[in-house]
């Protein structure tokens, strides 16, 4: 009897660890895939500011000025929309990607569990 249960306990935790594993793979490759993509945008947003400073400072007029900021404003509000449906995908990735295995496990359990 003691035997049954020590190979039923040692059958759950090897099917915990086979949970885990895929869980931290996930993880590691979808927030190594999340840091790539600050790091382009944080460099796309240096680059823009740049050329938004070099713009500003060819400014000769009032009315130049007013366009140039309404138009700095319009690619800022369409960077920033793009940049965060880029996130939110990535985001939405990653935790998709890690709690597949967590949900299969659990699945598996409750369909163990007589009813």
């Amino acid at each position: 009897m003691a035997s049954s249960t020590v190979d039923r306990l040692v059958a759950d935790e090897i099917s915990e660890l086979e949970t885990i594993v895929p869980v931290r793979a996930a993880a590691i490759a979808g927030l190594t895939e999340l840091a790539e993509a600050y790091k382009s945008i944080g460099s796309e947003n240096i680059e823009a500011m740049s050329r938004s400073v070099r713009a500003l400072s060819a400014i000769k007029s009032p009315s130049d000025f007013f366009g140039l900021q309404q138009k700095l404003m319009t690619e800022g509000t369409a960077s920033a929309v793009r940049n965060g449906v880029k996130l939110a995908g990535l985001t939405t990735s990653l935790f998709t990607s890690m709690m597949s295995p967590v949900q299969a496990r659990t699945l598996s359990i409750l369909g163990a569990v007589p009813r």
